[in-house]
């Protein structure tokens, strides 16, 4: 797997590798989708996206990761390499929103499921015409160069020193901006706060997970405890982003008042149900100050330099 690091590899050669893989996989999903049929493209578009945008989520991690070092190169990767991912951005979107009404609309009593027949037809017009953007030659080719290009360019912002300062410094940062995150997110409770909290948590997660061969027992299991976490957040996204896009087309259910209030309602239930389930384990997790964390990760970090490599 691309995220395991090997014993007694070097820290720059783990980074530029696991960038390269990640940005690699992306590329090689696009060209493939690239040759195949227009049917099948359109069967797998949103899928592809979906792979697409967790590799560059993985590389923007660790340039994340680096960028108390590397400085503005690392965050000028960090942007362009979202940009990247921005350009599928709207196919996710549609995507989620389908899958995310079917399962509320199945939830409605079936006296009022009929009501919401044209707004499900919409929503699903709406990805398949984002499904033939993302499919079109020109937007294809077009992503496949950004891709080749940070792949090319991965050397020029990550670190060619091994050492713990090359990376302590950017693990504390990214442990203090989802906890930081984290209290903002329920001091002051709105979509955009919880997405920005859900942001942070991604990042570390991905960074927890590089890290996790310098202490396995310990931070595989926090990075999967991350992922539920990021679950609970990205479903909580997922539904605010669309009671959004049901409320600017309140249109799409005509006379059905009752039904579109009732969507609604349940809608601000479920976002409030998830909010609740990410609270006791997000505040676990980020329970203890950063050092205290990173002190860990150190020692793990010494002794996995002191391995013998593998064979």
């Amino acid at each position: 797997m691309p995220y395991d690091l090997h014993p007694g590899e070097k820290l720059a050669h783990a980074l530029k590798r696991v960038s390269r893989g990640e940005l690699r996989k992306g590329r090689k999903a696009l060209v493939a989708r690239k040759a195949s049929s227009r049917a099948t493209a359109l069967a797998t578009a949103a899928r592809d996206a979906h792979a697409l945008r967790v590799a560059t989520k993985k590389v923007r991690a660790m340039a994340r990761l680096v960028a108390p070092v590397m400085g503005g190169k690392a965050r000028r990767a960090d942007r362009a390499i979202g940009e990247c991912a921005a350009l599928v951005a709207p196919l996710r979107d549609a995507d989620v929103a389908v899958r995310t009404f079917g399962k509320l609309r199945a939830s409605l009593p079936a006296r009022m499921r009929s009501g919401t027949d044209v707004a499900r037809a919409a929503l699903v017009e709406r990805l398949r015409h984002e499904s033939q953007q993302a499919v079109a030659p020109r937007g294809l080719g077009k992503l496949t160069r950004a891709l080749r290009r940070q792949q090319q360019q991965v050397a020029r912002w990550t670190p060619d020193g091994n050492g713990w300062k090359n990376v302590g410094p950017g693990l504390a940062l990214g442990y203090q901006r989802a906890r930081k995150a984290m209290h903002r997110a329920y001091r002051k409770p709105t979509g955009e706060t919880f997405h920005a909290w859900r942001r942070a948590v991604k990042a570390h997660r991905f960074q927890m997970r590089f890290a996790a061969a310098w202490s396995p027992v310990e931070l595989n299991e926090r990075a999967e405890e991350l992922a539920i976490l990021a679950q609970h957040l990205g479903d909580e996204h997922d539904l605010t982003m669309l009671r959004r896009t049901l409320r600017a087309n309140r249109f799409w259910f005509g006379e059905e008042g009752d039904t579109y209030y009732e969507v609604l309602r349940r809608i601000d239930r479920q976002r409030r149900e998830k909010r609740m389930n990410a609270q006791p384990l997000g505040e676990r997790l980020f329970a203890e100050p950063a050092r205290a964390l990173l002190k860990r990760i150190r020692q793990g970090f010494r002794d996995f330099r002191r391995a013998r490599p593998a064979a």
